[in-house]
């Protein structure tokens, strides 16, 4: 007990060295050898020491004092998770961490804390985990001084996810170009077919005179692989010659690279050089014996080279590195299969077809997959008949076979799968070539022998020569099977039994220690070598030339080839064997190299760290130890610094709150002191504290009917019913909402938005193309029609309106045709009215032919028709005038009608025009506004409505599926949505019914005819609209996702134009306010005390579009960094001008587009005004509600006076905004002359 009660004794230097050892240290500071940073690494290690016997020394007080709890503070734990993780001790690291986690609520507030988790994240491949920690600490604290490590994580997390927009755009914003971010946009454009470009890319780089060896070889080997398999490159024997001499430089770059020598193995076995391919395959397993890839190859070669046993064992190397290396458990079922052995055949087949199943293998795509079903179904029609073997499970956890059921008089060639699992490698097969009469004798090089095999990934190599007596021989084991399988035993077979099981726990012993001993290194080996496990390994696309093709990520790179029977593998399937360096462990080293962020104010930590190295090289400098002996002091156990010292002056935490005016939120900032750290660009409100997160599911059981609720619908029969306000708080309480025949009870002119109308008035009128897959609505299929999956597929492209009612009236004859000879064939009515409703049997969902999709396997979907300009369009603009106010395009009530420019397809209106099968993808609208769909017919749509609550559920399964939430085009699967209980609305939508889907609702639509439709956005001013909305703009910025509704720049037009009466509304809107101040007050701070850099002024106009960054496509609102670049002008954000100029201001220059003394002006005015009382005139009241709604008619004149005040709204609206057509404007004048008073809110007249 005296040892844990000895204090601690450091010096002030000491503990000013300690305080600063923190996960932002990581890379720089060096402690896993004591060669680098000797006393940091001693202080690390003391500090470990006593922290955990502090922890044990307050556990047994717990346990003597029998008290519940002893207060702790759980900073302890981070600062653990500090120190392990600088020692790269990861599995302490994250046991520190996790409690830490687990102890503070507030554990986000730490960005050192959320850099280290992410990096114990990354180390261990829990990508998704590493996304979520360092998107929150970009989100949290954007000036993070190690930000741009934690871009290049993010980027190489997303370029294995196959998610390359994210992953390039994380590179971009990682800083300026270097030649390690170079080399991987080389391969992102390598990985999306783009090969040209990436071979100008590649070598470009090489052509850099201080491109490091390492890099140089990882360039060349991609180079080399791409000359191999891109046919676009050149004539093969060209290619394989440049592949080949392109791989032997790689290797002169590093000589060690076990991937280089396996590639070029391959090179050289596609040409037939099967000597030369031994010799690279040998010397790549001796760089690095855990790659499957290798030995599945070298299996291969011996097979052609008609060696089976040679073969055997390597394949069976194979499957012990990777259990489930499908291209291997294939390979060994046909070299069973051709040695008359086809119970062992079927059980490799089997383990493939598991296999694939296992590792979420693309090969299940492939022809020859399929055919493997056929095979194995083939094998067991053979075995049907044979006499049934005794099986026994194999070590793999696969299905085995203990004997062949081949005929018990034909001598069994091949030991079984049992058998080969457990033979030792011959010392001969590492040392000979295959059997070849046409090849020259060469003694090959020397090397060290080949590992015995083992029993389970991981285990260590274990040479023939050097096992324990205990190991037991192949007769022993074949002893002990047989001892086992008999039902009686005599006592000297007892005794035997007993015997052998004693060895083989004893064999089994050993082999776990010396797993548990080596596990480590031959990790570190496997992410190195081994591209066909869980590592990073992003691969070439299969396609036939250099452009086309898809990409396959996270699968094994040897199944599209290996599963095919020997002596049919082509040249265009070996460019998806190509096996890079494991990302992970590559990022590392890059990433260690870059050091700290060049971009960032704390250059003088880097300074101190290099001194303290230089101090700690002259460990006899007099001075340094007498300045040591004069301040050392002795230390309690909490002496030892658990928080990170700051090294600017401390200042008070910012606290605001909106009773404050304007000169007192400046005056609170400026007493916080200057600091990129503290700026940051949250606009959460006041019940919230954290990073935004997806909702959890609603705890509240649904049954198997409530999975399929009734669509919420109201039938209108005229005008009193459209414009009774009791419809619009219908809409508004529930997710989703048809609203049947209002077009008829309007009297709506549909047929101003016909196709017949729009080629007659502007056939040129450009139109978006999707070119789509053509399947049922309940079907999402692959490329290969073989399996249901999420992500949809499709291609967009340019037309006009007449080019595409040309393709649109075409199908619909064709399917005309159809119907008549079906008619004419059955003895059908032939009638117009007959045809039409088989077409609408034919194209409606749940009918008898819904899931034929007809001969056409692709169609063409126009989707966007852009209908915003007046002049053009006047005649259907004026026509939605006939809308209530609350669903039209502009209204004093519709947030979007306050922002001053046009967003095309929100605040203006969209034409979409439909063919049968036409798919809207799933997803939330824009910033969770609210969207109307009018159909305007002839045909119906089919739509599905998920609600808001769900949508985290929804985000979940996207990741499972791996599509993008947010960027992605996805069609879920319903019984996907059926097994994780998510309720879904589905419904039909005919002509002239107006679908309203709330805020937040998550939707997805296909068409069952021929029609078009209208859709607008809008954003009905209230608190839960709002809300949901910034709720979601901040999600976008945790995710770099850019917000198509610029909210900071529409909350302050709304609080210039709008006075409010609803508290919790007015509350939230002032604290968005008052957070947009205090960032633009912390910026300017910033850059005029810290940068010395002073704003220039320059007013914007009223028809300029909402800014965004250029990098990473943050809203920036009045103070903005431009730059021209490549003759344009750009705009960035403070953290991305910062990067981007290596931590420096002076190339940008700054603009202030509004004077604090406006904004302060907007704020101090915009105040909570009580409401009037309403005492609505007769005359301004729209027709009376029906008498059915009788019972509501004061909530009746009082709604009713508020349209009639949002239609007085839209005027003044129309007339400060300067896109507003005259012919809009009139429109809204004369219809609010009738209105007066004051409702709810008011639009102020213009300043």
């Amino acid at each position: 007990m005296g040892s844990m009660e000895e204090p601690l004794i450091l010096s002030t230097r000491e503990l000013q060295i300690l305080s600063e050892l923190d996960s932002s240290q990581f890379g720089i500071l060096k402690l896993k050898d004591d060669t680098d940073h000797p006393r940091s690494r001693c202080l690390a290690l003391k500090a470990i020491k006593y922290l955990e016997r502090l922890l044990m020394r307050r556990k047994k007080r717990i346990k003597d004092l029998e008290e519940a709890e002893l207060p702790l503070n759980p900073r302890i734990y981070c600062k653990l998770g500090h120190l392990h993780l600088l020692l790269e001790d990861y599995p302490k690291a994250l046991s520190a961490y996790q409690k830490y986690l687990s102890l503070d609520t507030r554990n986000w507030e730490d960005p050192n804390f959320l850099y280290g988790l992410g990096l114990v994240y990354f180390h261990y491949n829990a990508y998704p985990w590493a996304i979520r920690a360092l998107t929150s600490l970009l989100y949290v604290n954007p000036g993070f001084p190690r930000a741009s490590d934690v871009h290049l994580r993010l980027a190489l997390i997303y370029k294995t996810h196959g998610n390359f927009s994210s992953s390039l755009k994380h590179f971009r914003l990682a800083g300026p170009l270097n030649h390690f971010t170079r080399f991987h946009l080389a391969h992102l454009l390598e990985l999306q077919g783009k090969y040209t470009l990436a071979k100008e890319k590649y070598e470009s780089l090489l052509q850099e005179s201080s491109l490091s060896q390492s890099l140089k070889a990882d360039v060349y080997r991609h180079l080399g692989w791409m000359y191999h398999g891109v046919e676009s490159l050149g004539e093969k024997s060209v290619r394989i010659a440049n592949a080949i001499s392109a791989l032997q430089k790689s290797i002169e770059a590093d000589p060690k690279s076990g991937q280089s020598l396996y590639l070029l193995g391959r090179c050289y076995a596609s040409i037939g050089k099967v000597h030369e391919a031994f010799i690279a395959y040998r010397n790549s397993v001796d760089k690095s014996e855990s790659n499957a890839d290798t030995w599945c190859s070298i299996g291969v070669l011996y097979q052609q080279q008609n060696q089976p046993m040679d073969a055997l064992q390597a394949y069976i190397c194979a499957v012990q590195l990777d259990k489930f290396h499908a291209p291997a458990w294939t390979n060994l079922g046909i070299l069973y299969e051709s040695s008359m052995q086809p119970q062992d055949a079927l059980a490799c087949f089997t383990n493939s077809v598991t296999s694939v199943a296992q590792g979420n293998n693309k090969a299940s795509l492939s022809t020859s997959h399929a055919n493997l079903h056929q095979r194995i179904k083939y094998l067991k029609t053979q075995l049907s008949n044979a006499p049934p073997q005794p099986s026994t499970p194999s070590s793999t956890g696969t299905t085995t076979n203990n004997s062949s059921a081949t005929s018990s008089t034909k001598p069994k060639q091949l030991p079984t799968v049992e058998e080969a699992w457990n033979l030792p490698i011959s010392n001969e097969m590492t040392s000979r070539q295959p059997n070849q009469s046409n090849v020259r004798k060469q003694e090959p090089p020397a090397g060290p022998v080949i590992k015995r095999f083992r029993t389970e990934t991981g285990v260590t190599s274990i040479h023939e020569n050097t096992r324990p007596s205990f190991y037991l021989t192949n007769q022993q084991i074949q002893t002990l099977q047989f001892l086992q399988n008999q039902p009686s035993l005599l006592p000297q077979q007892q005794q035997l039994l007993q015997q052998l099981q004693h060895q083989l726990r004893q064999m089994q012993q050993h082999q776990q220690q010396m797993r548990q001993q080596h596990q480590l290194s031959h990790l570190r080996q496997q992410q190195q070598f081994n591209a066909s496990t869980n590592s990073l390994k992003p691969e070439l696309p299969v396609s036939s030339g250099g452009g086309g093709g898809g990409v396959g990520v996270n699968h094994d790179l040897l199944a599209d080839l290996q599963n095919k029977d020997l002596g049919s593998v082509s040249d265009k399937e070996l460019e998806a064997l190509i096996s890079q360096q494991d990302i992970g462990s590559f990022a590392e080293n890059l990433l260690k190299q870059i050091q700290a962020d060049g971009g960032n104010d704390d250059h003088h930590m880097d300074i101190e760290i290099k001194k303290e190295a230089k101090d700690e090289g002259d460990k006899k400098d007099s001075t340094e130890e007498k300045s040591s002996k004069d301040t050392v002091r002795t230390c309690s156990l909490e002496d030892i610094p658990v928080e990170l010292s700051v090294v600017y002056k401390k200042y008070k935490k910012l606290e605001l709150n909106i009773q404050m005016s304007a000169d007192d939120i400046a005056k609170a900032c400026k007493s916080v002191g200057p600091g990129t750290n503290k700026i940051s660009s949250s606009l959460m409100p006041l019940n919230h504290s954290s990073p935004p997160r997806p909702p959890e599911r609603p705890k509240v059981k649904l049954t198997k009917e409530q999975l399929l609720p009734p669509t919420p619908s109201v039938y209108l029969e005229n005008k009193k019913d459209a414009f009774s306000p009791q419809l619009q708080e219908f809409c508004l309480q529930h997710p989703i909402t048809v609203v049947r025949g209002i077009a008829a009870a309007l009297k709506m002119d549909l047929g101003l938005f016909s196709t017949k109308t729009l080629v007659q008035l502007h056939p040129e009128h450009p139109i978006d193309i999707w070119t789509q897959k053509r399947q049922s609505a309940d079907d999402n299929l692959d490329s290969s029609n073989s399996k249901q999956v999420w992500k949809c597929s499709s291609s967009t492209t340019k037309s006009s309106i007449s080019k595409y009612a040309h393709y649109q009236m075409s199908t619909f004859s064709e399917s005309l045709k159809e119907d008549r000879s079906g008619n004419r064939l059955s003895g059908g009515d032939d009638s117009p009215n007959a045809k039409r409703s088989a077409n609408i049997r034919k194209n409606t969902p749940g009918s008898s032919n819904s899931g034929s999709t007809g001969g056409n396997s692709v169609l063409k979907f126009g989707f966007n028709v852009d209908l915003s300009e007046h002049q053009k369009w006047r005649s259907q603009l004026t026509e939605l005038m006939k809308l209530p106010t609350w669903v039209r395009v502009v209204s004093a009530g519709n947030m979007l009608s306050h922002l001053g420019h046009k967003i095309f397809g929100m605040n203006t209106v969209k034409l979409l025009m439909n063919v049968p099968y036409a798919r809207i993808p799933a997803h939330q609208e824009d910033n969770n506004f609210c969207t109307i769909n009018l159909n305007i017919g002839p045909g119906d749509c089919e739509w599905f409505g998920v609600p808001e609550d769900y949508w985290g559920v929804l985000y979940s399964l996207c990741e499972k599926h791996n599509v993008d939430y947010l960027s992605g085009s996805w069609w879920p699967n319903m019984r996907d949505l059926m097994e994780e209980e998510i309720p879904v609305y589905r419904f039909l939508q005919r002509p002239g019914d107006l679908v309203w889907v709330n805020s937040g609702c998550v939707y997805w639509v296909q068409a069952s005819g021929w029609c078009n439709n209208i859709a607008w956005n809008v954003g009905p001013l209230t608190y839960k609209q709002f809300t949901s909305s910034i709720e979601r703009y901040e999600w976008n910025k945790l995710q770099f996702h850019k917000s198509t509704v610029a909210m900071l720049h529409l909350t302050w037009n709304i609080a210039r134009n709008v006075r409010f009466t609803d508290k919790k509304l007015f509350e939230v809107i002032k604290y968005t306010l008052m957070q947009s101040l205090r960032q633009i007050h912390l910026t300017l701070d910033y850059i005029k005390k810290i940068k010395g850099i002073e704003a220039k002024f320059q007013a914007r106009q009223k028809n300029d579009p909402a800014h965004y960054c250029c990098q990473c496509d943050i809203e920036v609102f009045s103070i903005m960094f431009v730059r021209e670049m490549d003759g344009k002008v750009l705009i960035f954000c403070l953290n991305c001008a910062k990067r981007q100029g290596n931590g420096e201001l002076k190339t940008f220059i700054c603009l202030e587009e509004y004077k604090l003394t406006e904004l302060y002006d907007v704020y101090n005015n915009f105040t909570l005004h009580t409401p009037q009382p309403i005492v609505p005139s007769p005359s301004a009241l729209p027709p009376g509600p029906p008498p059915s709604m009788a019972s509501a008619a004061a909530a009746a004149a009082a709604l009713s006076h508020q349209q009639a005040t949002a239609e007085m709204a839209a005027a003044m609206q129309a007339a400060m905004n300067p896109l507003m057509s005259a012919g809009s404007m009139a429109a809204a004048l004369q219809a609010a002359a009738a209105a007066g008073g004051m409702g709810q809110y008011s639009i102020l007249p213009p300043s």
